[in-house]
């Protein structure tokens, strides 16, 4: 069940195990390639926690491409260039992306 595991990495994240949410997101990824949920938890846990802004970056685009339809993922993304990043020529590129 994918739901469990994607929960199962929420609770890996909140008890400070980011391995072991890694390990279950990519879990996810692998067996449900389309999925964007689990890119888009990645992306959150790479440029926040792991702090590795090239991984991030792709994990998010990954999952845009996978929801292109899911505006958080341009919000969340945005908001990595912004607070990561510094780049708030690329936030503003990726809402504009968004919105199209």
């Amino acid at each position: 069940n994918l739901a469990n595991w994607l929960d199962l990495g929420l609770y890996q994240k909140m008890a400070g195990d980011f391995e072991g949410a890694v390990l279950s997101w990519e879990y996810v990824s692998k067996v449900a390639p389309t999925d964007y949920i689990a890119l888009g938890n990645l992306g959150d846990m790479y440029a926040y926690y792991i702090k590795d802004k090239t991984i991030a970056e792709s994990y998010y685009k990954s999952a845009i491409k996978n929801g292109p339809t899911q505006a958080y993922l341009y919000i969340q993304l945005a908001g990595v260039y912004k607070d990561v990043f510094k780049d708030l020529s690329k936030a503003n590129a990726i809402i504009n992306e968004g919105l199209k």
